[in-house]
């Protein structure tokens, strides 16, 4: 039967309210098919108006997926941003922890060049002297990362002493004295400005340890005598 203008606008009315509502929402697609039968139109209508209530929820639904994939992309990229941040604040943190270990390994090696120079090792023998005390892994920290030198405390117990300690105690040994002049000289080691002789006579005989012989001496004086009368 044809529409007449009250039914159009019920049918109007049904399809605006169905395309307002929640798109998950079945209730007003149940009201308007009921209110359609009570208006006992033909079926064509009825199809034509059911068809456009299924599209506006669809378009809803459809409307409502993209909204949740909007929100996944943000939060998406919000997350990257966020490990963006924290990859910037490791890399900043292990630069400054390699700074400061840089800085640490500096003080130790500066003051064991200098206890070394103190205790006696020429200049030019102080790198080989490092190079063989890093090899050895004497150098260390002591309490409160105070430059120190591995040893023995006096109950013979490994320990970190203090640097100058430590390298007094290194260069008494065999090891050590390898990198001193020989004893009584106190010059580079090469025969220059020993003690009292201006210029060590390098010819002179000289025992294991370097200090003059001085028995292999009176010989070879006594041994020229004759010829010097």
């Amino acid at each position: 039967m044809p529409l007449d203008d009250a039914d159009k606008k019920a049918i109007g009315e049904m399809i605006s309210a169905a395309l307002q509502s929640d798109a998950t929402s079945t209730l007003v697609a149940g009201q308007v098919g009921e209110a359609l039968k009570g208006l006992k139109l033909d079926e064509k209508v009825t199809k034509a108006v059911a068809d456009a209530v299924a599209a506006a929820s669809n378009s809803a639904e459809e409307e409502g997926d993209d909204k949740d994939k909007k929100k996944s992309k943000a939060d998406s990229a919000l997350e990257r941003r966020l490990a963006k941040v924290q990859e910037d604040l490791d890399n900043e943190r292990t630069a400054r922890e390699q700074a400061e270990a840089a800085r640490k390994t500096d003080a130790l090696h500066n003051a064991a060049r200098a206890e070394l120079a103190k205790a006696g090792v020429p200049a030019e023998r102080i790198p080989h002297a490092m190079a063989y005390l890093q090899v050895q892994g004497l150098l260390d920290f002591a309490e409160g990362d105070a430059p120190g030198f591995k040893g023995k405390d006096r109950y013979g117990s490994e320990t970190v002493l203090p640097m100058s300690e430590g390298v007094s105690a290194w260069a008494k040994t065999d090891d050590g004295k390898a990198y001193l002049p020989p004893s009584g000289a106190q010059g580079d080691g090469q025969g220059n400005g020993g003690a009292g002789s201006g210029r060590r006579d390098a010819s002179a005989p000289r025992n294991e340890d370097g200090s003059l012989n001085t028995g292999a001496l009176a010989n070879r004086l006594a041994a020229k005598l004759p010829s010097l009368v």
